[in-house]
């Protein structure tokens, strides 16, 4: 019974997938002024995810997949006098070569300016990679440079942790910053997992924290229910909470 059991759970959780459509909802504080907005968000890969590697949530990483992404969010701050609301438009994607060599690029269409970054990295191993990236605003003399790792350490049975560590340098013109930014997240089995991250950024004049939790739940195959809490710290003040879901086909 308890092999057929186990037998069962594997097969229910490996169903591949090549597309994949989202949502998300944000509402919180930022300096004092209450915000609220929402998005949505498509994925297409080039070719068929194989979701028996691991985690549901870490398939795409785990099976090296390319693929195009397209996003659209808007956001509403509640000022004195006022609301002023934002949209922003993305596309972008990432590219892995058959030596393992990835490719990215993204574009930002924001309410005043464009964004643009462009990144490269390498697969190190099966399960772990690095990725360095340019961003710099089209208007605003923004820039930043991060370098991201990210990897997934299998445990016992379907248990296991994906980490991730950052490390920026950020350019606005006037001030030079520097950062760092770790987190993990614990698969409880491949389709539940629970959360947390933190990110540490310094100025010469300021110096600014955020930490974060999440979860995220593949009630089905190809359903995903995630919620996330945030909160800033040190010399910034706010906090907000996000609710996602996602479905693939």
């Amino acid at each position: 019974m308890l092999l057929r059991d186990r037998l069962s759970s594997s097969v229910v959780y490996a169903q591949d997938y090549q597309f994949e459509i989202g949502a998300q909802y944000n509402a919180g504080e930022l300096a004092g002024f209450d915000f609220d907005g929402y998005g949505l968000n498509a994925q297409l890969h080039l070719d068929k995810v194989d979701t028996s590697k691991g985690p549901l949530n870490e398939a795409a990483f785990l099976d090296k997949s390319s693929f195009l992404n397209l996003a659209w969010s808007t956001v509403t701050v509640d000022l004195i006098f006022d609301d002023k609301t934002a949209d922003e438009t993305s596309i972008g994607g990432r590219f892995v070569t058959g030596s393992n060599i990835i490719i990215e690029a993204d574009y930002a269409d924001q309410e005043d300016d464009s964004v643009y970054s462009v990144g490269a990295g390498a697969y190190i191993g099966e399960s772990m990679d690095v990725v360095a990236t340019y961003t710099a605003a089209d208007k605003a003399d923004d820039s930043a440079f991060v370098v991201n790792l990210h990897g997934l350490s299998p445990l016992k049975g379907e248990t296991a942790v994906a980490f991730d560590l950052g490390l920026a340098y950020l350019d606005d013109g006037d001030d030079a910053a520097y950062g760092i930014s770790g987190g993990a997240d614990y698969y409880l089995n491949n389709a539940l997992s629970i959360g947390a991250g933190a990110e540490f950024v310094s100025y010469d004049n300021a110096d600014t924290s955020e930490i974060s939790v999440r979860a995220d739940y593949f009630v089905t195959p190809i359903v995903r229910l995630g919620a996330a809490f945030t909160t800033l710290g040190q010399d910034a003040d706010g906090e907000a909470i996000q609710l996602n879901a996602a479905v693939r086909f």
